[in-house]
């Protein structure tokens, strides 16, 4: 017995939709970069060579932009 046609659409439908799943997750590794890379100190950000995850979680990144834009000054 050979493969339907129906299994082989099947079998493409899925081998389609890997492929989308895989570029998706390719598509959104830059933006995980980057809130990443918001919550390290700046001296990691410089670090040779880079690391995906944060060593230390700082959130001084988000205070000194919240203090540069005027807003939230009681922080």
């Amino acid at each position: 017995m050979g493969i339907t046609t129906r299994q082989a659409a099947r079998w493409v439908d899925w081998a389609i939709i890997a492929v989308m799943v895989v570029l998706g997750i390719f598509m959104l590794l830059p933006f995980a970069w980057l809130i990443s890379m918001s919550f390290r100190p700046v001296v990691d950000s410089y670090k040779m060579p880079p690391s995906f995850f944060p060593t230390t979680f700082d959130f001084a990144n988000y205070v000194a932009v919240l203090k540069a834009n005027g807003k939230w000054t009681e922080i």
